[in-house]
């Protein structure tokens, strides 16, 4: 009983400390952090585990410009994949993604404690078809881990329902004359063939599952790992403005 007394006194204590920030704040300080970078060029390396999906290892060269709108431009040769779902190259479009926040706690982590904001997803946000009947869409829900020390977002959770369907990790580390930026993400997906079906009514009963682009979607549902290396970082060079004109070879 005493043990109890004591978790229940200490969880207090957490949920009071993460009181005194709001979404909107935790937000501004975030968007704060990444507005002292003004442009950046980044090689990120792009490794894919996917069952009955191949593709190499990648080199993908990113530019990045801040502005309103921001310009970016990926630069590589041949076929690269990267999931639009996990990887934001602005913090705010992660932001963004929801239509509210239900409440901001704080969580011990590996390196210390991060606040952790969770809500309610946009429809859209996932960039997969949803059933355009309210009653049958399901209701997605998001976490987001923030590093109060450096103000960027370590991780993400996202669900649909009850189940889990992806988790992007990010550690970051000081580069390039001490900036704190994204040295390696793991983004891990997992959507299951009942969800899957909901998504695509033109299929039903026990035939193969088909995607949009009419690929059969193997029976344990679709599951894979993305992981994205950073290397060769130049923060605010001051990147010219025909870099993003320019077509790729």
């Amino acid at each position: 009983m005493k043990s109890a007394g004591v978790c229940a006194v200490l969880l207090g204590v957490l949920w009071a400390q993460a009181a005194d920030m709001t979404p909107d704040s935790i937000r501004a300080q975030v968007e704060r952090e990444a507005a002292r970078i003004q442009d950046y060029t980044v090689t990120l390396t792009v490794t894919v585990h996917m069952p009955k999906f191949r593709m190499p290892r990648k080199k993908i060269t990113v530019y990045f410009k801040a502005g309103d709108p921001y310009r970016l431009k990926l630069k590589t040769r041949g076929f690269a994949l990267l999931p639009k779902s996990g990887v934001a190259f602005r913090p705010q479009e992660l932001f963004d993604n929801f239509s509210h926040f239900d409440r901001v706690t704080r969580q011990t982590t590996a390196d210390g404690w991060a606040y952790v904001l969770e809500g309610t997803l946009i429809a859209d946000s996932l960039h997969f078809k949803l059933p355009e009947s309210e009653q049958e869409r399901p209701v997605l829900h998001q976490q987001l881990w923030v590093d109060p020390d450096h103000w960027v977002i370590t991780r993400s959770t996202v669900w649909v329902d009850t189940s889990r369907v992806l988790t992007m990790t990010t550690a970051y580390d000081e580069v390039s004359g001490g900036w704190t930026m994204p040295v390696r993400t793991e983004v891990r997906f997992q959507v299951g063939t009942d969800l899957i079906r909901r998504f695509n009514r033109t299929q039903t009963g026990p035939a193969p599952i088909l995607s949009e682009d009419g690929a059969e979607i193997p029976e344990e549902g679709l599951w894979g790992e993305v992981l994205i290396e950073y290397s060769r970082y130049r923060i605010n060079q001051g990147l010219r403005d025909e870099i993003f004109e320019e077509e790729s070879p």
